[in-house]
């Protein structure tokens, strides 16, 4: 089994896995680099036992667009043993994977579409079936506000 440690490492000595096939349109960039300027640096890169990156190629991007440079030294996770080529490949796409699920109902009643999407949801998330909750709370909202006559309340 594998087992996960915490490592120091130079942002500089991290490598690109060639076969990454995760992209980042500029505007999600950009949303990452708020990210790590808003709440840092949290979310750690995963690296095989040659520092080639795993997952976390576009944190390391985005870290050093927020303002680190080469020479500073970040904590990643590395395996207790050098990665076979399905382990790397496996790893690289669960590490994407969106597991879970979100409960619409709680951000609904917390949390408005607009500010959901400035913390990075994307709004495919929070459009379809899942809009009709955001919208009915809005309503809701709104007629508990509401002294016209309109509405009867």
């Amino acid at each position: 089994m594998l087992k996960w440690t915490s490592a120091k490492v130079k942002i500089v000595d991290l490598k690109e896995y060639e076969a990454n096939p995760r992209r980042i349109s500029k505007r999600d960039m950009g949303k990452l680099i708020s990210s790590i300027k808003q709440d840092g640096y949290h979310q750690r890169i995963i690296v095989d036992q040659d520092y080639t990156i795993v997952g976390g190629h576009q944190r390391k991007q985005a870290l050093l667009k927020a303002g680190f440079n080469l020479d500073d030294t970040i904590e990643v996770l590395i395996p207790n043993r050098k990665l076979t080529a399905e382990e790397l490949d496996r790893i690289n796409i669960r590490d994407n994977l969106p597991f879970g699920e979100f409960d619409f109902d709680m951000l609904a009643n917390r949390f408005d579409i607009d500010t959901l999407m400035n913390w990075g949801m994307k709004e495919s998330i929070l459009t379809g079936s899942n809009e009709e909750i955001f919208n009915k709370k809005k309503n809701k909202d709104n007629l508990k506000s509401c002294k016209c006559n309109c509405c009867k309340h």
